[in-house]
């Protein structure tokens, strides 16, 4: 990007500025450590269509990283520093080609590019591959064998009732950010939304996320939840986007199989585990404000601690290896 300070436009045409360095007074930037250099929004925004690059530029904290918190302080901050090993593997890549497929599919054709299968070891598939990265360039190779899966996934996500009448809502936004600063804390957070839809009538505005899984029942979903904390997930996102929407939202999960029959579940959470959620957000936040304030980034304790054997290894010792 560019050293231009960038320009961010709310729905009314009013522009939202980027500044350097942020005020400190209102509002803490995510690193923290370098806040010269951070980008700090001094309002909230809408949610807004923004360039992923512009949008991966902003300092702010997202639940993805928060979730470093839960190991310790110092990962948090490896987190928020980059520092922390992060590897694009196929299961990611099929992922962003599946939300792509089911939220934006007219846009499915203009980032991706089926592959040909050539053995590039040779002169000739070597030529061959050469000549398709030039023809598609800017496009995501994608195998013929996931683009034919992502496409049936969708059209088993469109044929389950709930939510195909979700993702048909009208004046539907599909991967807006919402920027905000947390009002307890004053760290600046952002989040990137799925799928949002506006209240009409009666009906509250709502935010569906879409989950890819190997199994999309509601016992293992329910898990799924506990395990990737996508409770603390929904509780994020619905609080950053009640202070840039000024209202509240339903949020459920469209969860779909990778694997046939592309079995589809929808889910919302109770109120208790959303409470769970929240609690374990903000606290994070808490912490990491009071680590900010301090300059001590906690890792697992500075004493010397006495551990105890789980359970299962005290019962029986022959489970020991």
């Amino acid at each position: 990007m560019s050293g231009k300070v960038p320009s961010l436009t709310g729905n009314e045409g009013t522009f939202f500025k980027i500044f350097y360095p942020p005020p400190l007074d209102r509002c803490y930037p995510c690193a923290g450590i370098t806040p010269n250099s951070t980008p700090v929004i001094r309002r909230n925004l809408v949610l807004q269509q923004l360039d992923e690059v512009v949008y991966r530029g902003l300092k702010h904290m997202n639940q993805s990283v928060l979730k470093n918190g839960l190991r310790s302080m110092q990962h948090l901050r490896a987190g928020v520093n980059g520092e922390l090993p992060y590897k694009e593997t196929p299961a990611l890549a099929f992922g962003t080609l599946v939300h792509t497929v089911v939220l934006e599919p007219d846009l499915a054709n203009e980032q991706y590019a089926i592959a040909p299968q050539v053995d590039r070891r040779t002169k000739g598939g070597r030529q061959e591959w050469e000549d398709f990265v030039q023809v598609n360039e800017g496009k995501t190779p994608v195998t013929v064998d996931d683009w034919n899966k992502a496409w049936a996934m969708r059209e088993q996500v469109m044929a389950h009732p709930s939510a195909a009448h979700i993702l048909k809502r009208k004046n539907a936004k599909v991967e807006h950010a919402a920027i905000w600063a947390d009002q307890e804390t004053g760290i600046s957070c952002k989040a990137k939304i799925d799928f949002f839809a506006p209240g009409v009538g009666k009906q509250k505005p709502i935010i569906a996320d879409l989950k890819t899984t190997m199994d999309a029942g509601p016992r293992s979903f329910a898990k799924s939840i506990a395990s990737f904390n996508y409770h603390m997930q929904q509780a994020f996102y619905t609080d950053g986007v009640a202070q840039c929407e000024n209202r509240h939202c339903r949020f459920v999960f469209i969860a779909v199989e990778k694997e046939p029959p592309y079995a589809v579940g929808v889910y919302e959470l109770d109120e208790q585990a959303v409470e769970v959620g929240r609690k374990t957000y903000r606290n994070l936040l808490s912490q990491w404000k009071s680590c900010l304030e301090s300059g001590t980034f906690t890792g697992y304790g500075d004493g010397v601690e006495t551990l105890d054997l789980p359970e299962w290894a005290k019962s029986d010792p022959n489970l020991i290896i």
